[in-house]
């Protein structure tokens, strides 16, 4: 089946097959059917369901197909589903659920295994639970219109302060002692910003031996939080005496050494801490292997390793 654009609608056709043989059945099927709306009887199928269930729903599609020109088209929504529960799980639709029922539950109590009282009380319950989440609608919108004059008011508030505070400030600038006015209307002075610092010097190095072979080290280096970017220049040598040599760039206050030569006793490692346009003062720290009663963790002030 093709739509009016062209396209194909193949989801559509078992509900149009349905329609159709609906169509076969009546002879003027808009018209019977917007009758059965107000006195909804019981239709073919599942369309019976549909009336009953959906009355506001059946009517509005049902003005649809009457303005269509194009016959009957398949409706949108669908009725209960084999398999789920019977009320609806939304506490919502469970008012509306009871109060479509009881219309029909108040024919004859009896014949469906009721009795009056148990009415009764199923439509005082869907009366009371309409009026409370009325009520709770109702909080709801008294909140959002509460919490827009809370924000309004607020917004307010912060741009006549500030205007009050530029004033007292430019007052403050004018006199003998800035900061005694400044005191007295309980404002701070302006934080002066001066250079950012460099770097500060790593401290505290540990080592820690993994299975592979490797050697992890952490350490620790309190930079100002004002730096941003901060990097960390890890040079090392084999022994102690000869050049560093570069081993790499670590992004953070940790690094693991793959490449230590089989059998090297002491290795020194040299950091610095260094940023984009600045450098901290380096700190060296010698790793003994073999030589310590925990060969595999190292850890010692910086005055006490800094060659």
């Amino acid at each position: 089946m093709v739509d009016r654009t062209g396209g194909p609608v193949d989801r559509l056709a078992p509900m149009v097959d349905r329609v159709r043989r609906l169509v076969d059945r009546i002879s003027n099927p808009v018209d019977q059917i917007a009758s059965l709306v107000d006195r909804p009887p019981v239709l073919v199928g599942r369309y019976g369901d549909l009336v009953t269930e959906f009355p506001i729903k059946v009517r509005t599609r049902v003005d649809f197909w009457a303005r269509s020109g194009n016959g009957l088209q398949p409706a949108r929504f669908r009725p209960e589903r084999r398999g789920m529960t019977t009320l609806p799980e939304r506490l919502s639709r469970v008012i509306w659920w009871a109060k479509v029922r009881l219309a029909a539950w108040d024919k004859d109590p009896a014949f469906i295994g009721l009795d009056e009282a148990t009415v009764a009380r199923v439509r005082a319950l869907a009366d009371d639970a309409a009026q409370a989440r009325a009520a709770y609608a109702q909080a709801q919108a008294d909140a959002r219109a509460a919490g827009e004059a809370y924000r309004q008011r607020a917004t307010l508030l912060r741009k006549q302060a500030a205007t009050a505070v530029a004033r007292v400030r430019a007052h403050a600038a004018s006199q003998p002692s800035p900061a005694d006015v400044l005191a007295a209307a309980r404002l701070e002075k302006y934080a002066t910003s001066g250079p950012t610092p460099a770097p500060a010097t790593p401290t505290r190095l540990a080592s820690h031996l993994l299975q592979t072979g490797w050697v992890s080290f952490r350490f620790e280096c309190k930079n100002d939080r004002r730096l941003r970017g901060v990097t960390y220049l890890v040079e090392r040598r084999i022994g102690g005496t000869g050049p560093f040599e570069f081993l790499m760039n670590a992004g953070r206050r940790a690094f693991t050494d793959t490449t230590i030569p089989l059998g090297a006793s002491e290795v020194h490692y040299r950091i610095t801490a260094q940023t984009s346009t600045r450098r901290g003062q380096p700190a060296i720290f010698p790793v003994l292997f073999g030589c310590v009663p925990d060969a595999g963790m190292v850890d010692r002030d910086d005055d006490a390793r800094a060659a």
